[in-house]
């Protein structure tokens, strides 16, 4: 009967639509908790196409919230020969991160929510390497004039944050140069559908950063698709 009353009361928290800014903070984290990729948007600094310089480019990203802090800080895995990986590199203090609702793709009620009226959620902040003793000994002059680094977060911390969600991603540093990166919010915006329902504005970053999602009521998968037919 317990289990059955904390069902329920989880369905009413998903349905009920959030009014206020703390409504909205909770319900970001949460939405942060229970996805898996977002689109990354940094700054174009290209020599190879300097006419494309200070463009945004938007790239999708795996993505894992930061489970060393639990603070709605995110981790990144980016690849130094990406464009992606190349843009934080040159300007990590401006870059932002879309996260969508995606249930929408799994709902197969007649008359759900269209896409326009599910919530999405935009970090925007700076990013950071995260060490290791290679960073640390090999760049630790071209990193730190621009950089800040952060020694309380130890690799294999963040290795079992993001690799616990993203299981293929381990096997990326066997093809490519790959870094940990950890995103901290300065502004967050939210919108959660249409304004008549729920809110749509600013969250103040102490207020996202307090806010916890102990339980996550929107799960996506978080595995591969078998390859077998």
């Amino acid at each position: 009967m317990q289990i059955v009353c904390v069902l329920i009361a989880a369905l009413l928290a998903v349905v009920r639509c959030e009014k206020t800014e703390r409504e909205a903070a909770f319900a970001a984290r949460q939405l942060l908790d229970s996805t898996i990729h977002a689109e990354l948007s940094s700054i174009v600094k290209s020599s190879e196409k300097p006419n494309a310089n200070g463009y945004v480019y938007g790239s999708l990203e795996y993505i894992a919230p930061d489970c060393t802090s639990n603070n709605g800080d995110v981790l990144l895995y980016l690849a130094d020969m990406s464009m992606e990986g190349g843009n934080v590199q040159a300007d990590s203090s401006h870059v932002s991160l879309t996260i969508r609702d995606l249930t929408y793709y799994n709902d197969s009620r007649d008359r759900k929510p269209g896409v326009m009226d599910r919530a999405r959620l935009s970090l925007m902040g700076e990013v950071s390497v995260v060490p290791d003793e290679l960073v640390r000994i090999c760049f630790s002059l071209e990193w730190q004039g621009h950089k800040r680094l952060f020694p309380e977060l130890q690799l294999p911390q963040v290795e079992r944050c993001f690799f616990t969600v993203h299981p293929d991603a381990k096997y990326w540093k066997y093809a490519h140069v790959f870094r940990f990166w950890l995103l901290k919010p300065r502004d967050i915006y939210w919108v959660g559908g249409f304004g008549s329902r729920h809110y749509i504005g600013w969250i103040g970053i102490d207020l996202y950063r307090s806010e916890t999602s102990e339980t996550k009521l929107v799960n996506q998968p978080r595995r591969r698709r078998s390859s077998s037919k």
